[in-house]
């Protein structure tokens, strides 16, 4: 692979700096002599907003406009001294006190779609709902129907939200949610051979409340885009969908991996990335072939 940087500063006032492999452009760079570039700068700052759901605060340094700041680029020094342990993470679970809480979690979360218009948005209620981690009954694979009935339920001007749940890697969706979502989704997280893909979504199909309906794996952190088979091709030779997990992995430090850690690189700035689009390419190819 071919890769070039390429730095334009003929005009005093702009620079543009451009990553080219192969002779196509992964990224562009542009810092104007006109706007200010606060980027690896040192501020003293101060938070104004903490999202735990994210891990992430975002803090005035006095320029205008807040700066995002996320847990994995504090210093684990500060962490320690008030005796908390970055690498636990925080369940959201652990902040509402009991079911009534949920449920109106779960209404303003759907009021909060509504009221502003969006029309392109499905609900995941409750993230991995056999997982350990939670603690209230209605959390848990038993009960989570309830909260899909409940999402359901809930209409602005005669139209509702498609609504599911989802379970860890290696785990087929049970009857109960089978019956009231509106389609599945499934973790390949865990899941090593490609054959078990397939196998899964043929489980899930044969479930006794199935009924024609999406089946989507919306977490796999197993890639291997350069095999014939791999988990993405097992899940769309049954037709059903697969979800690019691409999370910045234990060791990876630099920024240009993973589209789901922050901050994020949007550009095809990684091995994994590039391989990626360019197998969904090929496939997208052998489709319209027939």
């Amino acid at each position: 692979m071919k890769k070039e940087i390429l730095i334009n500063v003929s005009q005093p006032e702009e620079c543009r700096i451009a990553i080219v492999e192969d002779g196509l452009l992964e990224e562009l760079y542009i810092e104007r002599a006109s706007q200010d570039n606060y980027a690896g700068n040192i501020y003293k700052g101060r938070v104004v907003n903490l999202e735990p759901s994210i891990q992430a605060a975002f803090v005035d340094f006095g320029v205008g406009r807040n700066g995002f700041l996320h847990i994995s680029d504090v210093e684990p020094q500060y962490f320690r001294q008030g005796g908390y342990d970055p690498q636990k993470m925080i369940s959201s679970d652990d902040r509402l006190a009991d079911e009534a809480a949920i449920m109106r979690a779960v209404d303003n979360t759907v009021d909060w779609v509504f009221d502003r218009g969006y029309r392109n948005v499905v609900i995941e209620v409750d993230n991995e709902c056999n997982v350990a981690h939670y603690t209230h009954e209605i959390l848990k694979p038993g009960r989570v129907h309830e909260l899909i009935e409940r999402v359901k339920a809930r209409t602005r001007d005669g139209r509702r939200l498609l609504v599911s749940t989802s379970y860890g890697g290696n785990f087929v969706p049970l009857p109960n949610v089978v019956a009231t979502a509106d389609f599945l989704l499934i973790h390949g997280n865990g899941v090593n051979e490609p054959a078990r893909i397939v196998e899964m979504v043929q489980q899930t199909r044969q479930v006794a409340s199935y009924r024609p309906m999406p089946i989507l794996f919306n977490e796999d952190d197993h890639f291997h885009f350069d095999r014939p088979m791999n988990n993405m091709v097992a899940a769309i030779s049954e037709y059903a969908g697969w979800g690019f997990f691409d999370y910045r992995m234990k060791g990876e430090a630099d920024f240009n991996e993973g589209y789901q850690s922050v901050p994020v690189n949007w550009g095809l700035s990684s091995e994994r990335k590039r391989g990626f689009f360019k197998l969904l390419k090929e496939l997208e190819f052998r489709v319209q072939l027939g």
